[in-house]
Order: structure tokens, then C-alpha cells, then sequence
């Protein structure tokens, strides 16, 4: 069954994307243009992070009650306040513009 998804992107920036057998994103290939290779790994449906073309984790997300919901993202393979990000949903549901957070010292 032929599905119909974006494989490839050409313009400005080009992009080869691969999905798994599921119909999940697999791989962001953007070598082509000077860019990188990126890897998605999940959970169910549920998006939790992300790899380089070596294998080195380059982020990763938790996700609230609903797989497609993802309400926190770590950029980078270190898990600290610095790098946590709160994920929101607008009134469509799509992810809304990011906003870094970070606890006040006391």
C-alpha cells in the first residue's frame, strides 16, 4: 500500500525522509545540502528522541497522558534544568512556540 507522504524536500534546503514500516518518520537525510542526518526513535507512536547519523543522542521528549502530546524536550544527550524546555499546545492542539525553564536558585 502506497502511502502518501513527503519523501523529499528540494529549495533551499533539501531533505530525504524515511519512514518505518509503521508510517513513523524514520530519518531526516540532509547531507545532500550541507546539512546532517537525523534518526527518530519512539515509543508506541510516541516520539522520545532523536540521534545523529553516529548514533549520539541529540534530543529527547517526554510525553503527558495523550503519545502525541510530547510536554517537555531536552536538547542534547544531558538531562538538567538547562537544557529542558516546556513543549504547550495551542487551541488546535499543535505545538505551541517553545519557551526555555529553568528553577530559581535559592
Amino acid at each position: 500500500m502506497q502511502e502518501n507522504r513527503l519523501v523529499r524536500a528540494m529549495g533551499a534546503k533539501q531533505a530525504t525522509l524515511t519512514y518505518d514500516p509503521m508510517g513513523r518518520l524514520w530519518q531526516v537525510d540532509g547531507t545532500a545540502a550541507g546539512g546532517s542526518i537525523t534518526r527518530f526513535l519512539y515509543d508506541g507512536d510516541a516520539l522520545v528522541a532523536e540521534y545523529d547519523a553516529l548514533g549520539n543522542l541529540t534530543d529527547r521528549y517526554v510525553h503527558g497522558v495523550d503519545a502525541d502530546v510530547p510536554t517537555q524536550w531536552y536538547e542534547g544527550s544531558t538531562v538538567n534544568s538547562s537544557t529542558r524546555h516546556h513543549l504547550f499546545a495551542n487551541w488546535q492542539g499543535s505545538i505551541a512556540p517553545l519557551r526555555a525553564y529553568a528553577l530559581p536558585s535559592v
